[in-house]
């Protein structure tokens, strides 16, 4: 994976680097509204939809978490990063 300063920043790297060494196990993520049990799934580089050519367009990780409870997909990137992240009952971040 390549490492980008923007997630080196805002610590989503961490997370990044944390999951990758521990996918099993029972995260939780927590949100400015809401709080989330799920399993790590996968991570991949991404990007924001633009063309390539666009002034706009962006390149970041992300990574996918499957809530516990319904099975839905909970896609997370730097954009978007939890408030904490626990696993297994130790704060990670």
């Amino acid at each position: 994976m390549i490492k980008y300063d923007k997630e080196i920043q805002c610590g989503f790297d961490n997370l990044l680097s944390y999951c990758f060494k521990n996918p099993n196990g029972v995260y939780t993520l927590i949100f400015k509204d809401k709080k989330v049990k799920a399993y790590y799934d996968t991570m991949w580089e991404d990007d924001n939809g633009l063309e390539l050519n666009d002034p706009n367009y962006e390149e970041y990780n992300s990574i996918l978490f499957i809530n516990a409870k319904n099975n839905e997909s909970i896609p997370i990137c730097y954009h978007d990063m939890p408030k904490e992240v626990w696993h297994d009952g130790k704060r990670i971040l």
